[in-house]
């Protein structure tokens, strides 16, 4: 920026308003109105030399708005405020902190009536300057008035506004005069701008060129004066779908050359185009349902523009094209059609040059035809007065008719019509099978007869029932009565009532017709009864109840009572006994409610010889039987003498030194206990006895118990080991030491059994150690004497014998020597030589204090041979 040379101030003002957008987003009306005093006074216009009047700034100059994005200040740097994704509407709201427009126009001519002026809010200005969502920071704008021709700009302060309601006047523009003004010139406008005129339906297409794309960044595209889009300099065609049908709409485009701080803007270029509309929407569309043979289609529409034809359509698939001439109104046409099934018809408009149309809203119509043929033909069978003949109703039909044939189908005759199903033919002669048919009806007329037909028939009373039988004693479940057949019937009613005794007859069955047998599952085992058969169907009873047959029911036999089972009497088995009754055939033993066994009539004991759990009691139940069933008896119990079971948890001793004890577990059913050692029977007792001690000779034996009793002996019991434990055998070798100074140690050989040894010397006591322990050091010896050392193996049953004695003691300290010689005038050395002392192994030889060696304590001389002479 060069040096300022002038400035001056016109007043700005800027009315801030609440925005609707963000959390604090503001919202800024820019006005210049001229006047420090009265905002309105409209007295000093904008002119385009600083400081100077006369020079009105023209309507459509351009102020831009900038935003101080490093805090420094208005400066070259600065770039325009960002502006949405979608200006100036911004209706994505996004991004946050953008603007809905970044410049503008002076148009005071439109607002003020003479120029110098501008308004932000008045046209073709978007409005507020709007924050979105949010403000973004630093939160700093100015305006800049750019007039590179004349090489002057303006300048406005920074603005920061705050959120809420608030208004300021500013008057502080600053005018510059700037040599690098007009390095931004104005690019070329743009060349051969055409709008279409209603040759599309999607909106209006604009073309153009441009002789050099290259002195330009973009072109701004305005409809009716307001900016409606922006594209990139390479771009040379725009498509407005949002243009408004049925409109001459003015299009003008400019071309823009960003320069840094300045802008260089073409003239506009301008012409007229249109969107052709599209068709119509057809509405109130009614199709009907009351014609025979076809469907009037009736639609209306209020403009003809844009629609040449109307397609209309059934069930979405055209059917015909009616053009639109003539005044919009009403229009019907009338759809020939044999299918009778209902559809929904629309009506949509049609243009060559947009397609079809949006269309009308679907109404559901049908052509009546003839009724088809009803279905599900049914006529009755066995009905006394009449013959019901049924069908499935068909739609639409005002009445249905029946026809009656012979089997064969010939002879037709028309019986009657009813609106819905059934027809009663009450004409047609009892006992004779007809072939039923059925038409429908309606204002189209007649269809066709039902494809399907059905035989139906009236019936008579029935005769009377011959030939029944009823069954004798033969049957235990039942009395079983047959008869022959008749003919008509729907059901037989069977009679019965006792011989004996003035009982009243009861029905006690209704059976199906054709039903030949019955069985009496109700009678009374052993009463005699009357039966009789009746013919029944829906004309009445028959004319007469067929003659009594007696018959009779098998009965089971009576209770046995109540058996008598023996308790462990005999020891090949249960021996069972019970009363005999009357009309068994054979009698079944029970045994804990399982069959056990089967004996022929009058047989009234048996023995249970399977019963061979030891003292397991059985419950047995006896059952008389024949082929009518079975009755049971009470229960009884009983159960069998056997021989023991064997005997279990056999134990003997092995810690005793005086015996050896036997225990075992006690069993049922014995009369005596058998003990046994090895192999041989060393004692015989007593029921329940469960012990026994026994004195041998020390050492091991093997031990079994044997059960017995008056049916046998047991198996013997599993053996057990028992010993009498002797005392410890004699330790065989000791050996005491001689040659030790501090103490005597003495060792022995071990022995089996022992539970200590006891160490004596010279045949007293002197210490005792553990078992396994082999040596004992005695410290209490006495140096120099001589000792007897024996050891005795000790156990709880006493000890053994001492071993043979060994001499043993501790070595002295040797005596002092006292006698010695040593040679003199011997040439070679001097022999040195001494008397004998006791417990002597080493003697050393000292001349004048100095050690001079040693000599085995078993010589007594040294010869010195280092002397000097």
């Amino acid at each position: 920026m060069n040096i300022r040379k002038s400035f001056f101030l016109l007043p700005l003002f800027l009315i801030f308003a609440v925005s609707a957008f963000g959390q604090s987003p503001w919202q800024v009306e820019l006005l210049e109105t001229g006047s420090t005093v009265d905002p309105w006074a409209l007295d000093a216009p904008m002119d385009s030399i600083c400081s100077g009047t006369g020079h009105t700034i023209a309507d459509g100059t351009v102020i831009k708005i900038y935003w101080d994005n490093d805090s420094t200040g208005q400066d070259a740097d600065d770039p325009l405020m960002p502006l949405c994704d979608d200006p100036p509407a911004c209706v994505q709201q996004t991004p946050a902190g953008s603007v809905n427009f970044n410049e503008m126009v002076f148009n005071s001519d439109g607002e003020f009536t003479i120029p110098g002026y501008f308004m932000s809010t008045s046209s073709p200005n978007a409005g507020y300057l709007t924050t979105i969502s949010s403000v973004r920071y630093p939160n700093r704008f100015y305006l800049r008035i750019l007039l590179p021709s004349i090489r002057v700009f303006y300048e406005s302060p920074i603005y920061s506004p705050t959120p809420g309601t608030q208004s300021t006047q500013e008057c502080s523009w600053t005018c510059f005069t700037d040599s690098v003004i007009t390095d931004c010139e104005d690019p070329h406008p743009v060349q051969n701008f055409q709008a279409t005129d209603s040759t599309l339906c999607t909106g209006a297409r604009l073309t153009w060129t441009h002789p050099d794309t290259t002195e330009l960044n973009m072109y701004r595209i305005f409809r009716g004066g307001v900016l409606i889009d922006s594209v990139v300099n390479t771009v040379w065609t725009y498509l407005d779908v949002n243009a408004p049908t049925g409109q001459t709409l003015i299009y003008s485009i400019r071309c823009y050359n960003y320069c840094g701080a300045q802008t260089g803007i073409s003239e506009a270029r301008q012409d007229t185009g249109s969107v052709y509309p599209p068709p119509v929407v057809p509405d109130a569309i009614m199709a009907s349902y009351d014609t025979c043979n076809y469907v009037r289609v009736r639609w209306r529409y209020t403009s003809g523009a844009g629609t040449e034809s109307f397609r209309i359509k059934r069930n979405d698939t055209t059917v015909t094209t009616q053009a639109a001439s003539g005044n919009p109104g009403w229009r019907t046409w009338d759809h020939i059609t044999t299918d009778p099934a209902t559809a929904n018809y629309t009506v949509v408009g049609y243009s060559t040059v947009c397609g079809e149309g949006t269309p009308s809203a679907a109404d559901p119509g049908y052509a009546l035809q003839p009724p088809p043929p009803p279905d599900s033909i049914i006529a009755s069978d066995g009905l006394c007065n009449y013959t019901l003949v049924y069908w499935r109703n068909v739609p639409g039909a005002t009445t249905h008719k029946v026809y009656r044939y012979d089997t064969s189908g010939g002879n037709e005759t028309y019986v009657g019509n009813s609106a819905v199903s059934p027809y009663s033919d009450g004409i047609s002669p009892a006992g004779t099978v007809f072939r039923y048919r059925v038409s429908a009806q309606n204002a189209c007329g007649e269809g066709g007869k039902s494809v399907e037909f059905d035989n139906g028939w009236r019936v008579r009373k029935v005769n009377k029932v011959a030939t029944v039988t009823a069954s004798d004693s033969s049957n235990c479940d039942t009395v079983t009565i047959t008869w022959s057949n008749i003919t008509m019937e729907d059901s037989f009613k069977v009679i019965r009532q006792p011989v004996l005794g003035s009982f009243p007859a009861d029905t006690i069955a209704r059976l199906a017709a054709d039903t030949l047998v019955f069985y009496d599952l109700t009678a009374t085992p052993g009463v005699r009864y009357n039966y009789r058969l009746l013919g029944k169907n829906v004309c009445g009873n028959g004319d007469t109840v067929s003659t009594n047959q007696e018959g009779s029911r098998k009965a089971k036999p009576g209770r046995p009572g109540t058996p008598i089972a023996s308790d462990g009497t005999a020891c090949n088995g249960v021996v069972i006994t019970w009363p005999d009754v009357a009309r068994e055939d054979s009698f079944i033993i029970y045994r804990n409610d399982v069959r056990l066994a089967k004996v022929n009539a009058n047989i009234v004991t048996y023995t249970d010889l399977t019963a061979d759990t030891l003292g397991t009691r059985y419950g047995y139940t006896i059952m008389a039987c024949n082929m009518c069933g079975c009755s049971t008896s009470v229960v009884d119990s009983g159960y069998r003498k056997m021989k023991p079971e064997r005997v279990t948890g056999l134990a003997a001793s092995d810690t005793s030194c005086t015996n050896i004890y036997l225990i075992w577990n006690n069993i049922a059913g014995e009369d005596n206990y058998r003990v046994i050692r090895n192999g041989g029977l060393i004692a015989t007792l007593g029921a329940n006895i469960t012990n026994y001690t026994d004195n041998p000779a020390p050492g091991t034996y093997e031990y079994k118990i044997l059960a017995i009793n008056s049916c046998g002996n047991a198996d013997t019991s599993l053996p057990d080991s028992g010993t009498k434990i002797p005392p410890p055998p004699i330790v065989d070798t000791v050996w005491a030491s001689d040659d030790l100074c501090p103490h005597v140690l003495v060792e022995w050989s071990n022995v089996a059994g022992e539970d200590s040894f006891q160490i004596r010397r010279n045949g007293a006591r002197l210490d005792a150690v553990a078992a396994d322990v082999l040596s004992y050091t005695d410290i209490s010896a006495v140096a120099g004497t001589r000792y007897k050392y024996t050891v005795a193996a000790y156990n709880a049953c006493g000890a053994a014998n001492p071993t043979v004695a060994d001499s043993g003691g501790r070595r002295a300290v040797p005596d002092s020597i006292t006698y010695m010689y040593a040679t003199e005038n011997n040439c070679d050395s001097v022999f040195v030589s001494w008397m004998s002392i006791g417990n002597v192994d080493t003697y050393y030889v000292y001349r004048n204090g100095d050690s001079l060696g040693s000599q085995s304590g078993l010589l007594q001389f040294f010869v010195d041979r280092t002397a000097t002479p």
